[in-house]
């Protein structure tokens, strides 16, 4: 979901990119201009492809967390978690299901640093 939100993102970037620099061409034309591009403009497009860049490599590539809940052994919350850990701890008998939406696990043990 979030790869999706950021290609469409991405995607609108260069859409405004090309709108502005065609949209200075045409004037350009019209005018007679030597000049097919202005500076402000290259520097513009160098500007928005270095973040479109920063998006791609640094961005999120999946949800953080996938809002699954870890419980004491007394039912409080310790944690959200992602359904593969949660996953990992059931499989290893560390945990048991308690209920399925939301993924919640219940921890078959006392967590050594909680605080009472």
């Amino acid at each position: 979901m979030i790869e999706r939100q950021l290609k469409s993102s991405l995607a609108s970037f260069d859409k405004e990119k090309e709108t502005i620099i065609q949209a200075y061409e045409d004037a350009a034309k019209q005018n007679g201009s030597e000049s097919s591009i202005a500076p402000h403009l290259t520097r513009q497009a160098k500007k928005d492809e270095r973040k479109k860049d920063i998006i791609k490599n640094y961005s999120c590539k999946k949800n953080p967390y996938e809002n699954g809940r870890m419980l004491a052994q007394d039912g409080t919350i310790l944690s959200f978690t992602d359904l593969k850990k949660a996953q990992w701890y059931v499989s290893k008998g560390l945990a048991t299901v308690t209920c399925e939406n939301p993924f919640t696990i219940m921890l078959n043990f006392e967590p050594s640093g909680r605080s009472m």
